[in-house]
This record gives C-alpha cells, sequence and structure tokens, in this order.
C-alpha cells in the first residue's frame, strides 16, 4: 500500500519537475537554437515532453484505492457486548487513507459515513483488508 502512495508521490514530483524545464526550455529557446540549431531544440523539447507522457501513464497504472463489494459487517457502536450489523453493499477506502467509505441501500449504512473497521464475519474476528478488495483505477 504505502509503496504506492510513495510511487504516485515521486512520479508527480518528477512529472512537476519536467514540466518546469519545457517551461524554461521554451523561455529560453532563442538562446538554445542561436547555439545549436532548431532541430536540435525541438528534439530535445519533444524528448522531455515524451518522458512526461510516460512517467503520466505511470501513474495513471497505479491504484488510487481498493474496493469490496459483497456481504461484510460494520460493528454497532454503543453496545455491550458487541453487536454485528450484517451488510449488503461496497467498502471503499483510498490508497492514501485508512477509513472506509461504505455504500448500500442498507437502512443502517445511510447515519454512518467513514469506519475503521470492516469485518468479513458476524464474530468480527476477521476485518477486511486492502488485500480483500479489488483496485479501483482512477
Amino acid at each position: 500500500m504505502s509503496f504506492n502512495i510513495a510511487q504516485r508521490k515521486n512520479l508527480k514530483a518528477d512529472i512537476s519537475t519536467l514540466s518546469q524545464i519545457t517551461h524554461l526550455l521554451n523561455y529560453k529557446k532563442k538562446t538554445f537554437i542561436e547555439q545549436s540549431s532548431e532541430d536540435d531544440f525541438n528534439s530535445a523539447l519533444d524528448y522531455v515532453n515524451k518522458t512526461i507522457a510516460k512517467l503520466e501513464d505511470k501513474r495513471k497504472n497505479l491504484p488510487i484505492g481498493h474496493k469490496y463489494t459483497g456481504v461484510f459487517y460494520l460493528k454497532k457502536p454503543y453496545t455491550v457486548p458487541s453487536e454485528a450489523v450484517k451488510i449488503k453493499g461496497s467498502a471503499f477506502v483510498r490508497e492514501d487513507l485508512v477509513m472506509w467509505t461504505i455504500d448500500s441501500e442498507d437502512e443502517y449504512v445511510k447515519n454512518v459515513y467513514y469506519v475503521r473497521e470492516v469485518y468479513l464475519d458476524k464474530e468480527m474476528t476477521v476485518k477486511l483488508t486492502r488485500e480483500d478488495c479489488g483496485e479501483v483505477f482512477g
């Protein structure tokens, strides 16, 4: 998980830096052309732009989150002993967060926005993890 977050962040930084380089190249275009040629300048600019496009493609191929669809359980608050509520729907967690967003037609979920823990069993012993989910790409 954290590997994808770090990788997305690094790719974003690289894209930003290369975009600044294209801006600077264009700003000093006349100087570059005077010292070599317009073809050399265009080749250098094209190379940087192609590199940016490749990095953007890599970034798009990294997941933005994870989604589980099916039956799962949520812990009912303020109950002793703890009770589980069976939910049929989906749970989504963004790559950079730990809170799950619940989407379901169930009446209980209408008052639940985010939860920290989602369970796969009624006894609430098996927590839903990102590995149990499908990746979501943006």
